[in-house]
Protein backbone atom coordinates (compact mmCIF):
# COMPACT_ATOMS: atom_id res chain seq x y z
CA UNK A 1 0.00 0.00 0.00
CA UNK A 2 0.75 3.79 -1.26
CA UNK A 3 2.14 6.02 1.35
CA UNK A 4 0.31 9.53 1.61
CA UNK A 5 3.79 10.77 -0.09
CA UNK A 6 3.64 8.16 -2.59
CA UNK A 7 0.03 8.97 -3.24
CA UNK A 8 1.04 12.68 -3.58
CA UNK A 9 4.09 11.90 -6.13
CA UNK A 10 2.19 9.49 -8.07
CA UNK A 11 -0.83 12.15 -9.05
CA UNK A 12 2.13 14.62 -9.21
CA UNK A 13 3.51 12.51 -12.24
CA UNK A 14 0.15 11.84 -13.80
CA UNK A 15 -0.40 15.77 -13.41
CA UNK A 16 2.85 16.37 -15.36
CA UNK A 17 2.54 13.54 -18.30
CA UNK A 18 -1.36 15.09 -18.69
CA UNK A 19 0.42 18.51 -19.14
CA UNK A 20 2.96 17.36 -21.23
CA UNK A 21 0.35 15.23 -23.74
CA UNK A 22 -1.89 18.30 -23.97
CA UNK A 23 1.09 20.81 -25.04
CA UNK A 24 1.91 18.33 -27.63
CA UNK A 25 -1.43 18.06 -29.17
CA UNK A 26 -1.92 21.75 -28.58
CA UNK A 27 0.09 23.24 -30.88
CA UNK A 28 -1.42 20.74 -33.90
CA UNK A 29 -4.83 22.16 -32.64
CA UNK A 30 -4.19 26.00 -32.90
CA UNK A 31 -1.96 25.05 -36.07
CA UNK A 32 -5.19 23.76 -37.82
CA UNK A 33 -7.12 26.77 -37.46
CA UNK A 34 -4.21 28.28 -39.62
CA UNK A 35 -3.83 25.31 -42.37
CA UNK A 36 -8.03 25.92 -42.42
CA UNK A 37 -7.03 29.81 -43.43
CA UNK A 38 -4.37 28.38 -46.15
CA UNK A 39 -6.94 26.20 -47.71
CA UNK A 40 -9.60 28.93 -47.76
CA UNK A 41 -6.95 31.13 -49.23
CA UNK A 42 -6.08 28.87 -52.09
CA UNK A 43 -10.02 28.00 -52.86
CA UNK A 44 -10.55 31.83 -53.02
CA UNK A 45 -7.51 32.92 -55.08
CA UNK A 46 -6.30 30.19 -57.37
CA UNK A 47 -2.91 30.39 -58.89
CA UNK A 48 -2.67 27.65 -61.18
CA UNK A 49 0.33 26.60 -63.36
CA UNK A 50 -1.26 27.64 -65.97
CA UNK A 51 -1.26 31.38 -64.78
CA UNK A 52 2.00 31.24 -62.72
CA UNK A 53 3.16 30.43 -66.89
CA UNK A 54 1.78 33.68 -67.98
CA UNK A 55 2.98 35.56 -65.21
CA UNK A 56 6.51 34.22 -65.67
CA UNK A 57 6.47 35.05 -69.40
CA UNK A 58 8.40 38.42 -70.63
CA UNK A 59 5.75 40.39 -72.37
CA UNK A 60 5.76 39.05 -75.69
CA UNK A 61 5.37 41.09 -78.74
CA UNK A 62 4.36 38.22 -80.96
CA UNK A 63 1.41 39.66 -83.98
CA UNK A 64 -1.79 37.69 -82.83
CA UNK A 65 -3.62 36.38 -86.36
CA UNK A 66 -6.21 38.86 -87.95
CA UNK A 67 -9.57 37.58 -87.72
CA UNK A 68 -12.32 39.55 -89.13
CA UNK A 69 -14.97 36.52 -89.00
CA UNK A 70 -17.01 37.50 -85.76
CA UNK A 71 -16.63 34.01 -83.81
CA UNK A 72 -14.75 30.43 -84.37
CA UNK A 73 -15.68 26.93 -83.16
CA UNK A 74 -13.95 27.79 -79.45
CA UNK A 75 -16.23 26.37 -77.06
CA UNK A 76 -18.13 29.84 -76.72
CA UNK A 77 -21.98 30.10 -78.49
CA UNK A 78 -22.42 33.23 -76.70
CA UNK A 79 -20.35 35.36 -79.84
CA UNK A 80 -23.53 35.37 -81.79
CA UNK A 81 -26.23 35.54 -78.99
CA UNK A 82 -28.37 38.62 -79.38
CA UNK A 83 -26.14 41.45 -78.47
CA UNK A 84 -27.26 45.33 -78.73
CA UNK A 85 -24.29 45.62 -81.30
CA UNK A 86 -21.57 44.05 -82.84
CA UNK A 87 -19.10 46.14 -81.22
CA UNK A 88 -20.22 44.32 -78.08
CA UNK A 89 -20.21 40.71 -79.55
CA UNK A 90 -16.95 40.26 -77.65
CA UNK A 91 -16.48 42.41 -74.42
CA UNK A 92 -13.30 44.71 -74.24
CA UNK A 93 -11.86 43.93 -70.85
CA UNK A 94 -9.43 46.68 -68.76
CA UNK A 95 -7.18 43.83 -67.19
CA UNK A 96 -4.40 44.58 -65.23
CA UNK A 97 -0.86 45.19 -66.50
CA UNK A 98 1.47 42.38 -65.92
CA UNK A 99 3.37 44.12 -63.53
CA UNK A 100 0.49 45.00 -61.52
CA UNK A 101 -0.82 40.67 -62.21
CA UNK A 102 2.40 39.74 -60.63
CA UNK A 103 2.92 42.23 -57.50
CA UNK A 104 -0.81 41.02 -56.86
CA UNK A 105 0.18 37.40 -57.31
CA UNK A 106 3.05 37.68 -55.08
CA UNK A 107 1.07 39.71 -51.93
CA UNK A 108 -1.21 36.51 -52.10
CA UNK A 109 1.47 34.29 -52.30
CA UNK A 110 3.11 35.91 -48.99
CA UNK A 111 -0.77 35.36 -47.36
CA UNK A 112 -0.27 31.97 -48.26
CA UNK A 113 3.30 32.00 -46.60
CA UNK A 114 2.11 34.08 -43.36
CA UNK A 115 -0.50 30.99 -42.51
CA UNK A 116 1.73 28.32 -43.60
CA UNK A 117 4.63 29.88 -41.18
CA UNK A 118 2.03 29.35 -37.98
CA UNK A 119 1.61 25.63 -39.55
CA UNK A 120 5.15 24.67 -38.94
CA UNK A 121 5.65 26.61 -36.02
CA UNK A 122 2.76 25.21 -34.02
CA UNK A 123 3.36 21.66 -35.82
CA UNK A 124 6.29 21.15 -36.70
CA UNK A 125 5.57 17.52 -37.71
CA UNK A 126 2.87 18.97 -40.74
CA UNK A 127 4.64 17.89 -43.83
CA UNK A 128 2.18 19.00 -46.13
CA UNK A 129 2.10 22.73 -44.68
CA UNK A 130 6.11 22.54 -45.14
CA UNK A 131 5.82 21.27 -48.91
CA UNK A 132 3.49 24.04 -49.53
CA UNK A 133 5.72 26.67 -47.72
CA UNK A 134 8.69 25.75 -49.78
CA UNK A 135 6.57 26.08 -53.34
CA UNK A 136 5.24 29.39 -51.88
CA UNK A 137 8.86 30.89 -51.01
CA UNK A 138 9.94 29.45 -54.78
CA UNK A 139 6.92 30.87 -56.90
CA UNK A 140 7.57 34.63 -54.98
CA UNK A 141 11.30 34.36 -56.20
CA UNK A 142 9.91 33.41 -59.61
CA UNK A 143 7.59 36.32 -59.63
CA UNK A 144 9.74 38.73 -58.04
CA UNK A 145 12.85 37.83 -60.50
CA UNK A 146 10.79 38.69 -63.72
CA UNK A 147 10.86 42.48 -62.79
CA UNK A 148 14.05 42.42 -60.84
CA UNK A 149 17.36 44.36 -63.00
CA UNK A 150 19.26 40.88 -63.27
CA UNK A 151 15.95 38.79 -64.52
CA UNK A 152 17.69 35.41 -64.61
CA UNK A 153 14.89 33.05 -64.12
CA UNK A 154 15.95 30.22 -61.04
CA UNK A 155 17.07 27.45 -63.29
CA UNK A 156 19.48 29.43 -65.18
CA UNK A 157 20.72 30.60 -61.70
CA UNK A 158 21.24 26.93 -61.15
CA UNK A 159 23.04 26.05 -64.39
CA UNK A 160 25.37 28.92 -63.55
CA UNK A 161 26.55 27.86 -59.95
CA UNK A 162 26.52 23.80 -60.63
CA UNK A 163 28.72 25.06 -63.63
CA UNK A 164 30.60 27.67 -61.74
CA UNK A 165 31.71 25.05 -58.30
CA UNK A 166 32.34 27.43 -56.18
CA UNK A 167 34.83 26.66 -53.54
CA UNK A 168 33.09 27.71 -50.72
CA UNK A 169 29.46 28.27 -49.41
CA UNK A 170 30.63 31.73 -48.06
CA UNK A 171 31.76 32.60 -51.80
CA UNK A 172 28.33 31.24 -53.49
CA UNK A 173 26.40 33.12 -50.93
CA UNK A 174 28.57 36.37 -52.02
CA UNK A 175 27.96 35.57 -55.54
CA UNK A 176 23.75 35.22 -55.25
CA UNK A 177 23.87 37.98 -53.16
CA UNK A 178 25.65 39.99 -55.76
CA UNK A 179 24.04 38.39 -59.19
CA UNK A 180 20.19 38.00 -58.02
CA UNK A 181 20.12 40.88 -55.08
CA UNK A 182 17.49 41.39 -52.53
CA UNK A 183 15.67 38.40 -53.89
CA UNK A 184 17.69 35.83 -53.10
CA UNK A 185 16.14 35.77 -49.71
CA UNK A 186 13.46 33.89 -50.70
CA UNK A 187 15.52 30.78 -51.92
CA UNK A 188 16.89 29.76 -48.47
CA UNK A 189 13.36 29.22 -46.69
CA UNK A 190 12.28 27.42 -50.20
CA UNK A 191 15.30 24.79 -49.66
CA UNK A 192 14.92 24.33 -45.92
CA UNK A 193 10.84 23.66 -45.91
CA UNK A 194 11.25 21.30 -48.64
CA UNK A 195 14.32 19.22 -46.50
CA UNK A 196 11.84 19.56 -43.70
CA UNK A 197 9.07 18.23 -45.60
CA UNK A 198 10.72 15.33 -46.75
CA UNK A 199 12.47 15.06 -43.66
CA UNK A 200 9.12 14.42 -42.35
CA UNK A 201 7.43 12.37 -44.58
CA UNK A 202 9.42 11.15 -47.60
CA UNK A 203 6.56 10.69 -49.51
CA UNK A 204 6.23 13.96 -50.36
CA UNK A 205 7.42 14.30 -53.63
CA UNK A 206 6.65 18.09 -55.21
CA UNK A 207 9.22 19.07 -52.04
CA UNK A 208 12.00 16.84 -53.98
CA UNK A 209 11.05 18.65 -56.68
CA UNK A 210 11.25 22.06 -55.01
CA UNK A 211 14.62 20.50 -53.39
CA UNK A 212 15.93 20.42 -56.90
CA UNK A 213 14.93 23.43 -57.92
CA UNK A 214 16.66 24.68 -55.07
CA UNK A 215 19.74 22.76 -54.36
CA UNK A 216 22.04 24.70 -55.74
CA UNK A 217 21.87 26.93 -52.58
CA UNK A 218 24.13 24.20 -51.11
CA UNK A 219 26.46 23.75 -53.94
CA UNK A 220 25.30 20.53 -55.20
CA UNK A 221 26.10 18.54 -58.05
CA UNK A 222 23.76 18.19 -61.46
CA UNK A 223 24.06 14.56 -59.62
CA UNK A 224 22.36 15.39 -56.80
CA UNK A 225 19.49 17.46 -58.53
CA UNK A 226 19.21 14.25 -60.89
CA UNK A 227 18.47 11.83 -57.80
CA UNK A 228 16.15 14.68 -55.91
CA UNK A 229 14.22 14.29 -59.82
CA UNK A 230 14.03 10.49 -59.75
CA UNK A 231 13.09 10.38 -56.34
CA UNK A 232 10.34 12.58 -56.94
CA UNK A 233 8.69 10.78 -59.55
CA UNK A 234 9.32 7.56 -57.92
CA UNK A 235 7.36 8.23 -54.99
CA UNK A 236 4.59 10.28 -56.76
CA UNK A 237 4.44 8.02 -60.37
CA UNK A 238 1.09 9.68 -60.78
CA UNK A 239 1.36 13.39 -59.98
CA UNK A 240 0.68 15.05 -62.69
CA UNK A 241 2.71 17.84 -61.08
CA UNK A 242 5.96 16.19 -60.24
CA UNK A 243 5.52 14.65 -63.96
CA UNK A 244 5.46 17.93 -66.12
CA UNK A 245 8.08 19.97 -63.47
CA UNK A 246 10.30 16.63 -64.13
CA UNK A 247 9.61 16.70 -68.04
CA UNK A 248 11.15 20.07 -67.77
CA UNK A 249 14.14 19.61 -66.27
CA UNK A 250 14.34 17.02 -68.93
CA UNK A 251 13.86 19.88 -71.48
CA UNK A 252 16.51 21.60 -70.29
CA UNK A 253 18.92 19.10 -70.19
CA UNK A 254 18.39 18.24 -73.46
CA UNK A 255 16.70 14.57 -72.97
CA UNK A 256 13.58 14.64 -75.14
CA UNK A 257 13.04 11.34 -75.66
CA UNK A 258 12.64 10.79 -71.51
CA UNK A 259 10.57 14.92 -71.63
CA UNK A 260 8.06 13.27 -74.13
CA UNK A 261 8.02 10.17 -72.02
CA UNK A 262 7.23 12.56 -68.73
CA UNK A 263 5.03 14.65 -70.58
CA UNK A 264 2.69 11.57 -72.11
CA UNK A 265 2.40 9.76 -68.38
CA UNK A 266 1.37 13.52 -67.08
CA UNK A 267 -1.40 13.60 -69.84
CA UNK A 268 -2.68 10.44 -68.93
CA UNK A 269 -2.21 11.29 -65.41
CA UNK A 270 -4.36 14.58 -65.05
CA UNK A 271 -6.74 16.85 -67.09
CA UNK A 272 -5.26 20.25 -66.22
CA UNK A 273 -1.83 19.00 -67.36
CA UNK A 274 -3.15 18.25 -71.01
CA UNK A 275 -4.07 22.14 -70.93
CA UNK A 276 -0.84 23.24 -69.81
CA UNK A 277 1.10 21.11 -72.61
CA UNK A 278 -1.23 22.48 -75.42
CA UNK A 279 0.44 25.80 -73.69
CA UNK A 280 3.61 24.78 -73.70
CA UNK A 281 3.62 23.86 -77.64
CA UNK A 282 2.00 26.70 -78.57
CA UNK A 283 4.26 28.95 -76.17
CA UNK A 284 7.18 27.05 -78.75
CA UNK A 285 5.14 27.16 -82.01
CA UNK A 286 7.26 30.41 -82.89
CA UNK A 287 10.84 28.19 -82.98
CA UNK A 288 9.78 25.36 -84.56
CA UNK A 289 6.85 26.10 -86.79
CA UNK A 290 3.02 26.14 -86.11
CA UNK A 291 2.18 23.15 -88.22
CA UNK A 292 5.30 20.90 -86.96
CA UNK A 293 4.53 21.47 -83.12
CA UNK A 294 0.80 20.61 -83.92
CA UNK A 295 1.45 17.85 -85.98
CA UNK A 296 4.02 16.99 -82.67
CA UNK A 297 1.16 17.47 -80.37
CA UNK A 298 -1.26 15.03 -82.43
CA UNK A 299 0.60 12.20 -82.94
CA UNK A 300 2.06 12.12 -79.52
CA UNK A 301 -1.39 12.61 -77.69
CA UNK A 302 -4.15 12.01 -79.73
CA UNK A 303 -6.35 14.48 -78.41
CA UNK A 304 -9.79 14.14 -77.78
CA UNK A 305 -12.16 16.81 -78.68
CA UNK A 306 -12.32 19.24 -75.76
CA UNK A 307 -8.50 19.66 -76.47
CA UNK A 308 -8.28 19.83 -79.86
CA UNK A 309 -10.84 22.37 -79.23
CA UNK A 310 -8.91 24.17 -76.82
CA UNK A 311 -5.88 23.68 -78.92
CA UNK A 312 -7.21 25.31 -81.82
CA UNK A 313 -8.57 28.41 -79.80
CA UNK A 314 -4.92 28.76 -78.64
CA UNK A 315 -3.10 28.09 -81.93
CA UNK A 316 -5.84 30.56 -83.61
CA UNK A 317 -4.76 33.61 -81.37
CA UNK A 318 -1.53 33.40 -82.40
CA UNK A 319 -1.25 32.43 -85.95
CA UNK A 320 -3.20 32.22 -89.28
CA UNK A 321 -4.93 29.41 -90.28
CA UNK A 322 -2.56 28.40 -93.00
CA UNK A 323 0.37 27.61 -90.63
CA UNK A 324 -1.16 24.91 -88.37
CA UNK A 325 -3.79 23.24 -91.34
CA UNK A 326 -2.75 19.71 -89.87
CA UNK A 327 -4.91 20.75 -86.65
CA UNK A 328 -7.69 21.90 -88.56
CA UNK A 329 -7.78 18.43 -90.23
CA UNK A 330 -7.59 16.84 -87.28
CA UNK A 331 -10.17 19.11 -85.72
CA UNK A 332 -12.46 18.90 -88.87
CA UNK A 333 -11.95 14.66 -88.20
CA UNK A 334 -13.05 15.13 -84.47
CA UNK A 335 -16.00 17.60 -84.87
CA UNK A 336 -17.62 15.38 -88.07
CA UNK A 337 -17.30 12.24 -85.56
CA UNK A 338 -19.19 13.01 -82.86
CA UNK A 339 -22.06 14.52 -84.69
CA UNK A 340 -23.44 11.13 -84.80
CA UNK A 341 -24.00 10.54 -80.72
CA UNK A 342 -24.71 14.08 -80.27
CA UNK A 343 -28.39 15.10 -79.60
CA UNK A 344 -29.61 17.59 -82.52
CA UNK A 345 -28.66 20.70 -80.60
CA UNK A 346 -25.48 20.01 -80.24
CA UNK A 347 -24.70 18.00 -83.42
CA UNK A 348 -26.17 21.34 -85.39
CA UNK A 349 -23.68 23.40 -83.33
CA UNK A 350 -20.86 20.55 -83.97
CA UNK A 351 -22.04 20.87 -87.47
CA UNK A 352 -21.57 24.81 -87.60
CA UNK A 353 -17.97 24.36 -85.47
CA UNK A 354 -17.52 22.26 -88.58
CA UNK A 355 -18.43 24.40 -91.38
CA UNK A 356 -15.93 27.18 -89.64
CA UNK A 357 -12.94 25.13 -89.89
CA UNK A 358 -13.53 24.19 -93.04
CA UNK A 359 -14.12 28.01 -94.22
CA UNK A 360 -10.80 28.50 -92.30
CA UNK A 361 -9.09 25.28 -94.73
CA UNK A 362 -10.50 27.53 -97.70
CA UNK A 363 -13.33 24.82 -98.33
CA UNK A 364 -16.35 27.30 -98.67
CA UNK A 365 -18.83 25.51 -100.44
CA UNK A 366 -18.32 22.05 -98.51
CA UNK A 367 -18.86 24.57 -95.57
CA UNK A 368 -22.02 25.86 -96.84
CA UNK A 369 -22.97 22.14 -96.97
CA UNK A 370 -22.15 21.40 -93.32
CA UNK A 371 -24.22 24.69 -92.33
CA UNK A 372 -27.38 23.61 -94.29
CA UNK A 373 -26.92 20.34 -92.11
CA UNK A 374 -27.05 22.23 -88.98
CA UNK A 375 -30.13 24.37 -90.11
CA UNK A 376 -31.66 20.77 -90.84
CA UNK A 377 -31.43 19.94 -87.33
CA UNK A 378 -31.84 23.09 -85.96
CA UNK A 379 -33.85 25.42 -87.54
CA UNK A 380 -34.75 27.66 -84.60
CA UNK A 381 -31.34 27.96 -83.58
CA UNK A 382 -30.03 31.42 -83.83
CA UNK A 383 -26.56 31.24 -83.78
CA UNK A 384 -26.90 28.28 -86.95
CA UNK A 385 -28.82 30.85 -89.04
CA UNK A 386 -26.02 33.88 -88.10
CA UNK A 387 -23.55 31.63 -89.54
CA UNK A 388 -25.39 30.11 -92.18
CA UNK A 389 -25.97 33.93 -93.05
CA UNK A 390 -21.88 34.50 -93.23
CA UNK A 391 -21.53 31.27 -95.37
CA UNK A 392 -23.87 32.56 -97.83
CA UNK A 393 -22.49 35.56 -98.46
CA UNK A 394 -18.60 34.49 -98.70
CA UNK A 395 -20.15 31.48 -101.70
CA UNK A 396 -22.05 34.77 -103.38
CA UNK A 397 -25.03 33.97 -102.56
CA UNK A 398 -26.64 37.36 -101.42
CA UNK A 399 -30.49 36.90 -101.87
CA UNK A 400 -30.43 33.33 -99.40
CA UNK A 401 -27.98 35.09 -96.92
CA UNK A 402 -30.66 38.50 -97.18
CA UNK A 403 -33.54 36.06 -96.03
CA UNK A 404 -31.56 34.42 -93.13
CA UNK A 405 -30.55 37.95 -92.13
CA UNK A 406 -34.21 39.07 -92.13
CA UNK A 407 -35.16 35.86 -89.49
CA UNK A 408 -32.61 36.86 -87.30
CA UNK A 409 -33.83 40.91 -87.66
CA UNK A 410 -37.18 39.70 -86.93
CA UNK A 411 -36.03 38.40 -83.54
CA UNK A 412 -33.70 40.98 -82.90
CA UNK A 413 -35.40 44.02 -83.93
CA UNK A 414 -32.93 46.80 -81.72
CA UNK A 415 -30.08 44.87 -83.01
CA UNK A 416 -27.80 47.60 -84.98
CA UNK A 417 -25.65 45.22 -86.39
CA UNK A 418 -28.00 43.10 -87.80
CA UNK A 419 -29.33 46.41 -89.82
CA UNK A 420 -26.05 47.18 -91.27
CA UNK A 421 -24.85 43.71 -92.34
CA UNK A 422 -28.36 43.77 -94.21
CA UNK A 423 -28.10 46.89 -95.47
CA UNK A 424 -24.84 45.37 -96.90
CA UNK A 425 -25.59 42.05 -98.06
CA UNK A 426 -28.20 44.15 -100.16
CA UNK A 427 -25.94 46.54 -101.82
CA UNK A 428 -23.70 43.34 -102.29
CA UNK A 429 -26.73 41.92 -103.95
CA UNK A 430 -27.13 44.76 -106.10
CA UNK A 431 -23.40 45.22 -107.21
CA UNK A 432 -23.42 41.21 -108.17
CA UNK A 433 -26.53 41.72 -110.30
CA UNK A 434 -24.99 44.84 -112.17
CA UNK A 435 -21.85 43.29 -112.43
CA UNK A 436 -23.50 40.19 -114.11
CA UNK A 437 -25.64 41.93 -116.30
CA UNK A 438 -22.64 44.18 -117.55
CA UNK A 439 -20.88 41.04 -118.09
CA UNK A 440 -23.83 39.51 -120.10
CA UNK A 441 -24.24 43.09 -121.62
CA UNK A 442 -27.88 43.27 -120.81
CA UNK A 443 -29.01 47.01 -119.36
CA UNK A 444 -30.03 46.66 -115.63
CA UNK A 445 -33.67 47.28 -115.26
CA UNK A 446 -34.58 50.61 -113.40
Amino acid sequence: RLSAVGWGSAAGLLAVLGAALIADRLGPARAESHWHRYLVLCRSHVLDDAELESLLAPESNTPVADSTDEASPSGNSADVSGAEDDSNVAEQVVSESPQERRRAAIAYQKRLIRELEEVVRLDPGHSAAHAALARAYLRVFMLAQVDAPNPMPVGQICDAVMQSQFGSQEELDDWLKRAIGENVRYLEPAFDEALAAVRVCPLQGIAYMTLADTCFVRRATPEIKRALVDQAIAVKPYDADVLMQAAEEAALAGELDRCLELWRRAYRADRQARFLLVDRFVKTANMAGPAAQAQVFLSEFQPDLEITRYMYRRFRERFKPEQYRPLLEYFFQKLTAAVDDAPRSEAADLLIDAHYVLLELNRPREALQYAYRALELDPGSYRVRRYLAQCLVKNGKYEEAEQQLRWLVQRQPGHQGLQRELLKIREERMKSELEHAARLDVPFPR
